[in-house]
């Protein structure tokens, strides 16, 4: 069993360490292709990120890609490093196959909020509406005492990302709350279904099966 008090590379984390190496070279590429670390709204408009009339003009693939996408090189590295921190201590809980579940809800679900309620029409992109439903699904984990880790140590860390948030301009603190909502709610709903499962089918499967189950 692995150990949740480990780091980053010593146990497994494929998902965690895909999304890390995804995003960095998503946005060398675009620095590459614009000549530029940092990356133009245009330019990132042109690749998937969002904007108000995203789902009235049917591009819906925007919600997912605009997560990849960042603007800056400390854009860049600070959402790397929360989804290194938390990434990390969630997946190895809740198992590979149900970490891309709670990361792709939050995920969608920071991107909806913001593209549904963000006043104006701004270009809006990055993977921080999904690594906060991570920060939400880690503090459900906490209360639930299902992860290792301090309980005051996460309500530290929402209380500055709260006023991280809403204290520098330029944030998107809906896409922030969008995820982290959605994070919360997917960890719920992955209780209840194991409940579920346990209650009516008596029996474990395998995780790859009980995702198909449910989903």
């Amino acid at each position: 069993m692995a150990r949740l008090g480990a780091g980053l590379l010593d146990t497994p984390v494929p998902v965690t360490r895909l999304l890390l190496a995804l995003n960095v070279l998503i946005f060398l590429g675009l620095a590459a292709y614009g000549g530029t670390f940092m990356i133009p709204g245009r330019l990132a408009l042109r690749f998937g990120a969002l904007y108000r009339g995203a789902l009235a003009n049917q591009e819906y693939w925007r919600l997912a890609a605009t997560g990849f996408l960042h603007f800056s090189p400390m854009h860049l590295l600070f959402n790397m490093m929360c989804l290194g921190a938390w990434g990390a201590v969630v997946e190895r809980r809740v198992g590979t196959a149900w970490f891309v579940l709670v990361y792709g809800a939050s995920l969608l679900g920071g991107s909806l909020v913001s593209v549904l309620t963000e006043p104006g029409n701004p270009v809006t992109a990055g993977a921080s509406g999904a690594i906060a439903g991570l920060l939400g699904a880690l503090l459900y984990l906490s209360l639930r005492r299902m992860v290792d880790y301090p309980l005051q140590n996460v309500a530290v860390t929402v209380a500055l990302n709260v006023a991280f948030t809403y204290g520098v301009p330029g944030i998107s603190w809906r896409a922030h709350l969008g995820g982290f909502a959605a994070g919360v709610l997917a960890c719920l709903a992955l209780e209840v279904a194991a409940w579920l499962a346990g209650r009516t089918l008596r029996c474990r499967f395998p995780e790859w099966l009980t995702l198909d189950l449910v989903l």
